[in-house]
């Protein structure tokens, strides 16, 4: 029972802060350190996976559908749309095949986390500022690809990549809905392919079967489903509303208390 109840914290950690400028990598290396909150597993980390991109065509399920409809009717807007998403993901792939084992390291140092964390609150609280400027602007090749730099940065620990993402397309006077729906969208072969990696370099991805039943393991990947849909709908939320700076100040305070834990612990 008490894995259990493990696996779902875990669930609704991965659930609220894939999408969050909080980022979801730092929040994990930090839980499971500080609170004990680790299960491991190449299955489990597959079915969360799922269960992230399941929120994203649950709340984007008419823009999808708009979109693959368009591609293969061959109109000009919806085929942009997925030129842009393919640029964005050049970036992140680049810098993981240059030194994506560096990466695996920083993992291991909280101290470094909860910094990365820090930077990820300044740029939150920077959208105090960011949000008094025009947004007029429209995507392009370039600005996917600028925004794709600012995701291949989101794969050390502590820093948010939707946090990021949204800041960089905000920076280039992006409107904010498309900005939070074009950061989503992007997320989603990048969650992809960082979950195919995790299968070819795992040796055996049934062994957590032995703890949980398939039935507890599918209501893990749902519950995070849920919470995502709620946390896709708080971001875009803010982020309209011109509050995304909060997110800053809870990036502080986690980053914070988490730097004199590890360094009074």
């Amino acid at each position: 029972m008490i894995d259990f109840i493990k696996l779902i914290a875990l669930a609704i950690v991965q659930g609220a802060t894939e999408f969050l400028p909080v980022s979801s990598s730092g929040h994990l290396v930090l839980t499971q350190s500080f609170i004990n909150l680790e299960v491991e597993g190449v299955l489990i980390e597959l079915l969360l996976h799922v269960g992230t991109i399941l929120s994203i065509f649950i709340f984007y399920r008419k823009r999808i559908i708009e979109l693959i409809v368009g591609v293969f009717k061959g109109e000009r807007i919806a085929l942009f749309y997925l030129l842009w998403v393919i640029v964005s993901m050049i970036p992140a792939g680049l810098l993981y095949i240059a030194v994506g084992d560096y990466i695996k390291n920083i993992y291991d140092n909280h101290i470094a986390v909860a910094i990365l964390l820090l930077v990820t609150g300044s740029l939150m609280l920077s959208f105090r500022f960011l949000d008094k400027r025009e947004s007029n602007k429209t995507l392009s090749p370039i600005k996917a690809f600028l925004i794709g730099c600012a995701q291949a940065f989101a794969v050390l620990p502590g820093i948010s990549r939707s946090g990021s993402t949204i800041w960089t397309a905000r920076l280039l006077r992006i409107k904010p809905e498309q900005a939070a729906e074009f950061s989503l969208f992007m997320s989603i072969p990048i969650i992809i392919g960082a979950t195919l990696l995790e299968l070819i370099e795992a040796e055996n991805t049934t062994a957590v079967l032995e703890t949980y039943s398939m039935v507890e393991l599918l209501v893990a990947m749902f519950v995070t489903a849920f919470v995502g849909c709620l946390a896709i709908k708080l971001l875009v939320k803010t982020l309209v509303n011109r509050k995304f700076w909060i997110f800053g100040i809870y990036c502080f305070v986690v980053a914070i208390t988490s730097l004199a834990v590890a360094l009074l612990g």
